[in-house]
């Protein structure tokens, strides 16, 4: 088993984090003695950082309700950190994939969903929300 050199691993990560800060290409290298002959490292690792922080708006949020829902019943929706009148595109889809309804709304704090009933059948979907570059997806229960 080899033991790591733990002045090499300092260095090795000082310049990593020097690297991703500067957005630059990382050589490191290393000498070190021990056991039999020492040795030499080399990590070359190139990063490519266009931003630092956080863009997404982390109060988006989904309610959905009733929750299972039954046949002709109107799925009503509560989404937080969504400013009113905005484009919200909504995706329900079966458990493979297929998708039953897609829908680009101007949606305000609270809405109705008028469900496409006869593209249904008795099981689970998922209903995705994607509001700027949020996305959210929820569970959603249909009784038939």
């Amino acid at each position: 088993m080899k033991v790591v050199n733990l002045k090499l691993l300092i260095v090795l990560l000082a310049a990593l984090v020097t690297s991703l800060l500067n957005n630059n290409p990382l050589f490191a290298q290393a000498n070190f003695a021990g056991g039999k002959g020492g040795g030499y490292g080399l990590l070359e690792v190139k990063t490519d950082i266009t931003s630092v922080g956080n863009d997404l708006n982390t109060s988006f949020e989904a309610t959905i309700f009733p929750n299972p829902i039954e046949k002709n019943q109107v799925l009503r929706v509560r989404l937080n950190g969504v400013e009113q009148k905005s484009k919200v595109k909504i995706v329900i889809s079966d458990m493979i994939g297929f998708q039953v309804f897609v829908q680009e709304m101007e949606v305000t704090t609270e809405f109705d969903i008028h469900l496409p009933y006869e593209k249904l059948t008795k099981g689970i979907y998922l209903i995705s929300f994607q509001y700027s570059k949020n996305k959210i997806t929820r569970r959603l229960s249909y009784l038939g």
